[in-house]
């Protein structure tokens, strides 16, 4: 029979651990943010893209659309921000300090590989629709 009581120490010192490795994660995640690479946090996927707010957000409902999302009408963002609901999926695009411009997706409520899988294709596809750099 194993006493706890024993491992306690070492149990303790392993615990302590466990926040600094999430941290470090979070960290190494947040160090490979660089434009034209996918990022994922939980459910949400997201891509940096060199270009103004504009191009990114018709480039964001044509690649919507041709990904199955349906986009209804002409929806507009405002002056830094804007939000397209498409059944399960929530794209959101962000104008952000420096001259470029984020899109956040959310497919699905779960954070399972398919919904990351969709997300990723729905934001290459928005990165293939905006002129080459």
């Amino acid at each position: 029979m194993v006493k706890v009581a024993a491992h306690l120490p070492l149990l303790f010192c392993l615990s302590l651990t466990l926040p600094a490795g999430g941290c470090i994660l979070a960290a190494v995640a947040v160090g490979a943010a660089a434009f034209g690479v996918v990022s994922y946090h939980e459910n949400e996927s997201w891509m940096d893209y060199h270009s103004d707010m504009a191009q990114v957000w018709t480039a964001t409902v044509a690649a919507m659309r041709e990904q199955g999302l349906p986009v209804a009408g002409d929806p507009k963002p405002n002056a830094t921000d804007g939000t397209l609901q498409s059944g399960e999926a929530r794209v959101i695009v962000e104008s952000q300090p420096g001259n470029f411009t984020r899109v956040r997706a959310a497919i699905g409520t779960f954070d399972t590989a398919d919904n990351k899988r969709k997300a990723g294709l729905l934001l290459e596809a928005i990165k293939a629709k905006l002129p080459q750099q």
